[in-house]
């Protein structure tokens, strides 16, 4: 089965595609977008606490990500592309390939009209979020910081108009334990995901894949909704046990409503 999978270049896509292509009777080709250094967060606050926490959040997630995903595995047969060239790119290159039979997006920039045209219909979106309740960005800090760590999750969909609105093919969430922290969780989601695409590629001949339709709206957060005095209330008030207070049900117990393939 041949398959493209394009996404960002941190530790958490590289380990996704490396994950991938190690499997067998699968041709992967790869186009990975070089993102900016989430370690190095813009500073946009002259508060000096708030300074502190923007760089420690960012820092531990750096530190977290390469413990996480660290291996001496080189990436093969990818090419890379930058913001100024990342749509002209992929649709020439798209023009010249039509034969994908999947087509995987991890942690890009939104994939336009007229790339979608090229691709096959079993195109996915990886999103880090559990959708729709969590749409758009940072979907993985905003359940900390209402205060629901068990809505940190994954959501693959198909591409459309709207930020991760498209028919759900699968969902999944980590295991919350004792001690995990807000980068911990997000590492977690990753693996889970990884591990559910893998099976997911392999019942793609066995089983066709079924997709169901997003009935409700949630929040579509952008990157203006975020601010560092936010931080305050997982670090300060909290002191990064949010999923300790969960499994001591001192917060909400509520569960989400996934929609697992496996499960269909």
């Amino acid at each position: 089965m041949k398959i493209l999978i394009i996404s960002g270049d941190h530790p958490r896509h590289i380990y996704f595609h490396k994950k991938i292509i190690q499997q067998k009777n699968i041709d992967v080709k790869s186009i990975i977008l070089k993102r900016e250094s989430f370690s190095k967060p813009k500073i946009f606050s002259k508060n000096k606490k708030h300074i502190f926490l923007l760089k420690k959040h960012f820092e531990d997630r750096d530190k977290e990500e390469k413990s996480f995903f660290a291996d001496n595995i080189k990436l093969k047969n990818f090419f890379s592309v930058d913001k100024s060239n990342f749509n002209l790119k992929i649709l020439n290159h798209l023009k010249k390939n039509r034969n994908y039979k999947v087509v995987i997006v991890f942690g890009t920039h939104i994939i336009n009209k007229e790339l979608r045209k090229y691709m096959p219909k079993n195109t996915i979106n990886l999103h880090l979020g559990l959708s729709p309740n969590y749409r758009g960005t940072a979907t993985l800090f905003w359940p900390f910081y209402f205060l629901e760590p068990q809505f940190a999750g994954f959501t693959f969909h198909k591409l459309g108009d709207a930020p991760d609105a498209g028919e759900i093919l699968h969902q999944g969430s980590p295991n919350l334990e004792r001690g995990d922290k807000i980068h911990t969780v997000a590492c977690k989601t990753v693996v889970k995901a990884t591990k559910d695409i893998l099976i997911l590629l392999k019942n793609f001949e066995l089983k066709k894949w079924k997709y169901v339709r997003q009935k409700t709206s949630g929040k579509n957060f952008q990157t203006k909704d975020f601010h560092p005095c936010h931080l305050e209330l997982i670090y300060n008030k909290f002191n990064n046990r949010i999923v300790d207070m969960y499994l001591d049900k001192k917060l909400s117990i509520k569960k989400p409503k996934l929609i697992n393939f496996f499960k269909k």
